[in-house]
């Protein structure tokens, strides 16, 4: 069930709105609730909420057809939903209804089933952070350039290729293209250490570049984040009181967003982050795309589809 509207907030029904809806588009696409149906906010939070189940469990269930229904929320098959629209209110007060970044085609879907069309689309995610120049070293292969450039493209998307065939090499092209602030995040440091590695070489790896490594490194306080041109942190120094307080400055700080094995970022704090990033620039980086409990489409919805 859908929860309640913010206090004191009666929005209009339109029966069929004559013109476009223009949002935000900053950490997801805002949109001005008032502009809204009830029934079209209903609908948004049921298209994007997402749940799992233990499918050879459910495959025998009398009631699968009607799944998802209040017996699915007590049974130990239902491994819970997590929803991605979310109502919410900026500095100013205003109330939006917020949609994930990483599907838009769905978004475009959301609007038309719903009798709207999506107007002009505000771009409000951070730009234009430039870093001094840096050169490549080493000569790519010809597919990790085809995979640089279409990322570029795109601005957002998960890059799914197969180990060993040089993921970080593909993130350093980018942000030596983009030339660009950028965070690196992953759930283990040994996965930032390969992007570390990348950059300015290690005792068995030649660098890839030539950049300083003053400008590059790990960030654990506000002053590293600001400092470093290239920053690597992990997901779970953020989970704490003072991690959130933290991430809640830095997230608007980057407009390059590297986010490597990002199929161990369903997890709901890891969730709750990617959510809030403000990037221009956001890639996943994969050498699986598929998950055996389904929760890939939460990765993707937030960072892009591959």
């Amino acid at each position: 069930m859908a929860s309640p509207l913010p206090p004191l907030f009666k929005p209009s029904r339109p029966a069929v709105p004559t013109t476009p809806i223009n949002v935000i588009r900053a950490s997801g696409y805002h949109i001005p609730l008032k502009q809204l149906s009830v029934e079209a906010i209903e609908d948004a939070i049921d298209t994007f909420t997402f749940r799992f189940y233990e499918e050879r469990a459910c495959k025998h269930c009398e009631f699968l057809a009607d799944r998802h229904s209040e017996t699915c929320d007590d049974c130990s098959a239902y491994n819970g939903g997590v929803a991605l629209a979310k109502r919410e209110m900026s500095a100013k007060g205003n109330h939006f209804l917020k949609l994930p970044l990483g599907n838009k085609p769905k978004v475009v879907k959301w609007f038309k089933r719903n009798h709207y069309s999506l107007g002009k689309v505000i771009d409000r995610t951070t730009q234009n952070k430039p870093i001094a120049p840096f050169k490549f070293t080493r000569k790519p292969h010809d597919y990790q350039l085809e995979a640089r450039n279409a990322a570029i493209k795109g601005k957002r998307g998960v890059i799914v290729s197969p180990p060993r065939t040089g993921k970080t090499v593909m993130g350093a092209l980018i942000v030596h293209k983009l030339r660009q602030k950028t965070l690196v995040l992953a759930h283990q440091r040994e996965w930032l250490n390969n992007f570390r590695d990348t950059f300015i070489g290690s005792k068995e790896e030649e660098a890839f570049t030539d950049i300083d490594p003053s400008r590059i490194g790990y960030a654990k306080k506000l002053a590293d984040f600001e400092k470093l041109d290239i920053v690597f942190a992990t997901f779970q120094q953020f989970f704490s009181p003072g991690g959130k307080i933290l991430w809640d400055k830095v997230r608007r700080m980057f407009p390059v967003v590297l986010i490597d094995e990002c199929q161990y970022a369903p997890a709901p704090e890891s969730v709750r982050l990617m959510a809030n990033l403000e990037s221009e620039y956001r890639f996943g980086f994969s050498g699986t795309r598929e998950r055996k409990d389904m929760r890939e489409v939460l990765f993707e919805h937030q960072v892009g589809l591959p």
